[in-house]
């Protein structure tokens, strides 16, 4: 995200927090997973990291169109679809490695994605 002085910023909620934890911790996703202590540490240096702002997890399910779309079709969708929905209020972009998620978004169903691969 770029804020309108031309500084590129950041953000993260407890959505994504927490699954960054899990992805860094997990084996099976990472060769090198860390434990959960060391994955905590990851995270608050990168929290503290200059750009850096958190956006909580307040609007309610309910209140999200993106639920209400006719691609909201199944279980696994659920996390993504919110965490989209939250950058979509707040004028921001999603970035993941899920190109199910990209397709969603460029679907119109809601929200810009920046679509990254595994090794950048």
């Amino acid at each position: 995200m770029v804020s309108g002085a031309g500084k590129r910023t950041w953000a993260s909620g407890a959505i994504t927090q927490s699954r960054l934890l899990r992805l860094l911790a997990n084996p099976r996703i990472r060769a090198e997973a860390v434990t959960t202590r060391d994955a905590l540490e990851i995270l608050t240096r990168l929290t503290a990291a200059p750009g850096h702002e958190y956006w909580s997890d307040a609007p309610a399910v309910v209140d999200l169109a993106a639920f209400k779309s006719v691609g909201f079709v199944g279980h696994r969708q659920v996390t993504d679809v919110y965490s989209l929905s939250i950058a979509a209020l707040r004028k921001g972009s999603l970035i993941t490695f899920d190109q199910g998620l990209a397709a969603f978004a460029r679907a119109g169903m809601a929200g810009d994605v920046e679509l990254i691969g595994m090794g950048e």
